[in-house]
């Protein structure tokens, strides 16, 4: 049962049913019709009744800005609000705070949120999503809301979510090689190159060929150096950091709620790319369902299959452009963060050095020590092929 994968999320009993069936059409009306959402007239009725958005509506109705006189009367939340007055726009009654994507993008209309609303979009957008961090969630909320000390309040919402304070198998070759093909190949296409470090399941002949059939250049990174592979490594601490979230009683089989904790992540925009890994694969973003608690605006396309396809690509070309940049300039700024505490060591050929041994068994604590992190110096092999070695492993030999 899908109630069954992530018991922090509340799946409707409709929704359940509707999985079950073989009729996709049933399925779909039976999650649109349970998702719980609010009308446009029941969205205008609780702004109504918000002391802090019921300061500004009277003045908003007759397109008077308020008087010195008469912002003296407003509470501190409510002359916030106002700061944003020539953002806000009026659809179908209900009120909303227009805004463009910092990367100059495409606009988007985010609901001024009654405080009755505050605590379901935040328990949907943190809890059910994945208990990302305060960034990703703040991400999260200002794609769809606004209020005035927003920030803070999603800061706060984080700090004291129980379950974050709580938590802040099979890798055969065989496996490897059916995941890569049924999951990755089928699905998005072959890869002109796969990066891999130098464990067994990823270096075994069976990869190998499966590689020169499909015409995949095979790299990997050097020993005992997880920084080769930087990107994977952080995206695998982040995957950690959201199976830590799950209930005591799903950490055993955790592999079941993947799907789940990768959708939440795929749908939570990069701080780096500035974009969702979800967007910049197919190009728009996903509904969540916080989105129909909101009923978030969305625009109706006009026009035929070949404008949609044009204007598809459009948005996907200014989205790549802008990952592409954004990365560049995060890589620039890590390399002169790692620079900056980087002493050059220059090693001739022939020279003799010491290997740091980092495959060592059992306790550690006899070794003798070269540094606070070392134990042993292995002796120069009699006979053998050549070895590529990271140079933070090697210390020159003075006689």
């Amino acid at each position: 049962m899908l109630g069954d994968l992530l018991p922090s999320t509340a799946v409707p009993r409709a929704v359940q049913q509707g999985a079950g069936t073989q009729v996709a059409v049933q399925a779909t009306q039976a999650v649109i019709t349970a998702l719980p959402s609010y009308t446009t007239a029941e969205l205008s009725s609780l702004q109504q009744a918000d002391p802090v958005i019921n300061e500004i509506l009277p003045f908003w109705k007759r397109k008077v800005f308020p008087r010195a006189e008469e912002r003296k009367r407003l509470s501190r939340l409510g002359l916030i609000l106002l700061r944003q007055w020539d953002r806000f726009i009026e659809r179908e009654g209900v009120l909303y705070r227009r805004v463009f994507r910092s990367d100059g993008g495409e606009e988007c209309f985010q609901l001024i949120l009654p405080t009755t609303l505050k605590s379901e979009v935040l328990r949907q957008l943190h809890q059910e999503h994945g208990h990302q961090g305060n960034e990703r969630t703040t991400e999260l909320v200002q794609q769809r809301c606004y209020w005035p000390g927003m920030s803070s309040e999603v800061a706060r919402w984080c700090q004291e979510c129980e379950r974050c304070q709580v938590a802040k198998r099979d890798q055969r070759a065989e496996t490897v090689a059916q995941v890569l093909v049924a999951e990755w190949f089928y699905k998005f296409g072959v890869p002109g190159r796969i990066h891999s470090d130098q464990g067994r399941n990823f270096e075994s002949s069976l990869i190998q060929q499966l590689c020169q059939l499909y015409k995949v250049e095979k790299s990997r990174t050097t020993p005992y150096h997880p920084a080769g592979n930087g990107q994977c490594e952080r995206f695998n601490r982040t995957l950690h950091n959201l199976l830590r979230t799950l209930p005591v009683s799903r950490k055993r089989d955790w592999v079941s709620c993947l799907p789940q904790v990768l959708f939440c992540y795929n749908t939570t925009p990069h701080q780096t790319t500035g974009e969702s890994p979800y967007f910049l694969m197919f190009g728009q973003e996903p509904r969540l369902p916080v989105d129909f608690l909101l009923g978030r605006v969305q625009e109706v396309g006009v026009g035929n299959v070949h404008e949609w396809v044009v204007e598809h690509q459009t948005r996907l070309h200014v989205a790549f452009e802008g990952a592409r940049d954004r990365l560049r300039v995060a890589a620039e700024r890590r390399k002169t963060h790692h620079d900056q505490n980087v002493r050059c060591v220059s090693l001739e050929e022939g020279q003799l050095v010491y290997l740091r041994e980092c495959g060592m068994r059992g306790r550690h604590k006899i070794q003798d020590l070269w540094s606070p992190v070392v134990y042993k110096v292995v002796k120069a092999p009699v006979e053998g092929g050549v070895q590529y070695i990271q140079l933070h492993r090697l210390m020159s030999w003075v006689r």
